[in-house]
């Protein structure tokens, strides 16, 4: 079942890329306390992930901190340690949280996992949310094919 607006966030556990090890925390804890603008793609180094969604968000970094968010993440169903080795190649750090839910679970617990076929498997369609203190305020999921409502843009048009 799919997440609505107003929906709290589900407690599932994220992973994220640290010197000399993987850290694994709450989603809860992410959310908490804070305004988050959250976007899922399908995967790490794909081309429209890589050459638009992430470097949108990037560049709108300033735009978002001053309509109040305070993280942005990017979710996706790869390890940390790919997703450390993309933030590097797209120099994210400080301005967006890439996110990897190794196993899919938080993904599904949102509505968002998907099979993309035989290629990538079981992955998170492409969506965007902003949640203030752990609740849902705005739920974006694209549909097939499409890249318009998770973009950077028409996210920050809802802040």
């Amino acid at each position: 079942m799919q997440i609505q607006e107003g929906s709290l966030i589900p407690d599932e556990e994220l992973h994220v890329k640290i010197p000399d090890a993987v850290d694994v925390f709450s989603t809860i804890d992410y959310f908490a306390n804070s305004k988050v603008v959250m976007f899922s793609l399908p995967g790490a180094f794909t081309p429209i992930c890589t050459k638009e969604h992430v470097p949108g968000y990037v560049e709108k970094f300033e735009e978002f901190k001053n309509k109040g968010v305070n993280k942005i993440a990017c979710l996706s169903v790869n390890d940390a340690h790919v997703m450390k080795a993309w933030a590097d190649h797209l120099k994210t750090e400080n301005k967006v949280d890439l996110l990897a839910d190794p196993h899919g679970k938080f993904s599904e617990a949102l509505g968002l996992l998907k099979s993309h076929g035989k290629l990538l498997g079981m992955r998170a369609r492409r969506s965007a949310l902003i949640a203030v203190d752990g609740q849902i305020t705005h739920f974006f999921v694209e549909k097939k094919g499409a890249f318009e409502v998770s973009k950077a843009e028409y996210v920050l048009s809802c802040v």
